[in-house]
């Protein structure tokens, strides 16, 4: 399977940059796995969580159970493509990715609310 390829980054009006990559790859024939991959890599610096309550502490487990940064990340998916539609359909992704996903990704207060997310799925599990 070859790595995702680059298509563009996003910087985001609250610092962080958003990487959009192409892992589409090739089923039987001429048909397609269309896969766009939404990435934001967010440092676990001290001022993150600042404010929150036990941030310090909270910090430190973060950065025991990921390293030092986070990764936010969303997947689009389309099976069986057809090899003419593949571009269209990818185009479609980033256009989806750019009206529904970019204003609550570019939010002010994204990288600290995602943080103490991922620090309750440590705690409490994922569900």
């Amino acid at each position: 399977m070859n790595d995702p390829l680059l298509m563009e980054s996003l910087a985001l009006e609250n610092g962080l940059t958003l990487d959009l990559l192409d892992a589409s790859r090739t089923l039987a024939g001429d048909r397609w796995l269309i896969h766009l991959v939404a990435r934001i890599r967010i440092p676990l610096t001290p001022d993150l969580l600042e404010g929150v309550p036990d941030g310090p502490r909270l910090l430190d487990r973060l950065r025991q159970e990921f390293g030092e940064a986070l990764e936010y990340r969303a997947d689009l998916k389309r099976h069986f493509v057809g090899d003419k539609e593949r571009d269209t359909m990818l185009r479609s992704f980033v256009d989806i990715v750019r009206r529904e996903k970019l204003p609550y990704l570019s939010h002010p207060d994204f990288a600290r609310r995602f943080a103490v997310r991922c620090g309750n799925e440590i705690k409490w599990g994922p569900w």
